[in-house]
C-alpha cells in the first residue's frame, strides 16, 4: 500500500485564530499538528539560525537577499547554497536574492542559481558608484532575472520588458 500523507497549510496573520483553527482541524482530521515547533527543527537540523525561518514565516517577508563578503566565496558557498534550497523548499513564493562579484557566466551552472530569483552580478566598484541605480551600486553590476533567462538561455535583465511582451 502506498504510504499517503496528509499535511494542510494555513496562512494567517497575527489575531486571526489560526492556530486555533489549525489545531482543531488536526484533530478533527487526527493529523499530527506543526506550528513553530516545525521551524525550531528545520533549524535545528540544518544548524542555521531559527531567527531566520521564524522571519520568513511572517506574510509581510517577501523573501531574502545573500550579500556581504561574498556568498559565493568556496568558504560559502555549500552552506549558502543549503540553506537557499531549505527556503526554496519550505518557503516556494519567497524571493531569493543574491548578490555576488562573481559574472553570470561564471556561476550560471552552480546549483544555488536553481534557488534564486534574482542575481546581482559583478564587482561592486566604489569610484563608479551611483545611488540612483536601482538594486546595484555602479553600472558594471547587472540585476539578472534568473527564471527568465534560464527559460530564455540567454540574459534577461530584472524587470526588463521583453519583445515578445513577456515580463
Amino acid at each position: 500500500m502506498a504510504d499517503t500523507r496528509t499535511i494542510i497549510t494555513i496562512s494567517r496573520q497575527y489575531g486571526s485564530g489560526g492556530r486555533y483553527i489549525g489545531r482543531k482541524l488536526a484533530e478533527a482530521l487526527d493529523i499530527p499538528f506543526y506550528d513553530k515547533e516545525i521551524i525550531l527543527r528545520s533549524a535545528e537540523e540544518s544548524g542555521i539560525s531559527r531567527e531566520i525561518f521564524e522571519q520568513l514565516e511572517k506574510d509581510y517577508i517577501s523573501g531574502i537577499t545573500f550579500s556581504g563578503g561574498d556568498p559565493l566565496h568556496p568558504a560559502n558557498e555549500a552552506d549558502v547554497t543549503a540553506l537557499a534550497r531549505e527556503i526554496r523548499e519550505k518557503y516556494p513564493s519567497k524571493d531569493i536574492w543574491l548578490y555576488t562579484g562573481y559574472r553570470w557566466e561564471e556561476i550560471c551552472d552552480h546549483e544555488i542559481i536553481s534557488y534564486t530569483d534574482v542575481l546581482v552580478d559583478g564587482r561592486f566598484i566604489l569610484e563608479q558608484l551611483d545611488v540612483t541605480l536601482p538594486w546595484k551600486g555602479s553600472p558594471n553590476q547587472r540585476v539578472i532575472d534568473v527564471k527568465r533567462t534560464l527559460r530564455k538561455g540567454k540574459v534577461v535583465l530584472f524587470d526588463e520588458e521583453e519583445e515578445d511582451g513577456e515580463n
